[in-house]
């Protein structure tokens, strides 16, 4: 009886094994380095141990892209504190280095953002609070956390041209601790407007940065914004404000124009002021309505705008906003 007895592979066959499993090896790769991507940037929230985008690299322009942030039109932001008395830890003057942290910011953008400081919740889009200890989402984040920025955002789209969109802040909440999470110690004043200047940053869109120097270095020891902190704001909101000022400017062209009974041009402007992916402007929309109603009742000079009118319902939303 012959005795069986494995054939050997030639150079060839182990050649496309060999091949064969690097490539699963890193197709494997790609899809976890895909999932744990996603995942961090869909889950986690703005603090001082994350980031919601890409790293600031030291020294560059720091221009920001795609990041979120508020809608111009929502300045100045209004800032409740919520009363802290009865936190542990808690000091009168932490709330005033709260507050000074927000005009550095104010200062230093070049008007590019601003605050107001409002006594009721209800009147804020931006809410600050104090706790004596790491709330569930600090300590996911890192043992040493002392500080969350939580946003809420929605997507918005151009109601001309739905593939422009942008990301929008609609509302945040600060919290920040009165002492040191792995010791408890108290915080002194530096480190509340340290900590209060990193936070403020990421309520206002900005990632962290790769320089130790910067605020926005996770984990900073600074008490002070960096040069290259002011430049990530300003290239963050410059552009913001420019759509913001060519808004305006349309809609007031197209009151003047309305006013005039111009109403082919008035149609125009409001249709450029909703071109933009931005927070749906009520004011253009009713010029458009008016100029609708007008060429409903057949009225001579809106008549060549009948066939706009008509398009009216698949660009707007068919209820009128409140």
């Amino acid at each position: 009886m012959k005795r069986a007895c494995a054939v050997r592979p030639t150079n060839i066959e182990t050649s496309i094994r060999h091949n064969f499993a690097k490539f699963l090896t890193r197709v494997v790769a790609l899809f976890l380095l895909f999932l744990c991507g996603s995942a961090s940037f869909a889950a986690e929230p703005h603090a001082r141990k994350a980031s919601l985008t890409a790293p600031i690299k030291a020294g560059a322009k720091a221009t920001v892209k795609k990041a979120l942030h508020w809608d111009f039109g929502d300045l100045p932001l209004k800032v409740y504190f919520v009363p802290a008395t009865k936190v542990a830890g808690y000091k009168a003057e932490f709330g005033e280095t709260a507050k000074q942290a927000f005009f550095d910011w104010n200062k230093e953008s070049q008007g590019l953002t601003s605050f107001v400081f409002v006594d009721q919740v209800k009147d804020a889009n931006m809410i600050v609070r104090w706790s004596e200890k790491q709330t569930k989402d600090m300590k996911a984040l890192g043992a040493r956390t002392c500080g969350i920025a939580r946003t809420i955002s929605f997507a918005t789209h151009s109601y001309i041209d739905k593939r422009k969109r942008a990301q929008l802040i609609a509302r945040c909440e600060i919290v920040m601790l009165t002492k040191w999470p792995h010791d408890f110690s108290q915080f002194s004043v530096d480190d509340v407007h340290g900590t209060a200047l990193h936070e403020i940053g990421h309520a206002l869109g900005l990632p962290h940065s790769a320089s130790k120097s910067d605020i926005m270095f996770p984990g900073s020891n600074s008490s002070r914004l960096s040069r290259n902190d002011v430049v990530a704001l300003i290239s963050l909101y410059e552009s913001e404000k420019k759509l913001h000022e060519r808004k305006v400017l349309l809609y007031n062209t197209a009151v003047d124009q309305f006013n005039s009974a111009k109403y082919e041009a008035a149609w125009d402007s409001c249709v450029q002021v909703l071109h933009e992916p931005r927070r749906f402007d009520t004011k253009a929309w009713h010029i458009l309505r008016l100029i609708e109603q007008y060429a409903k009742n057949g009225q001579p000079e809106v008549r060549p705008l009948l066939a706009h009118v008509s398009a009216l319902p698949t660009l707007m939303p068919a209820k009128d906003p409140e």
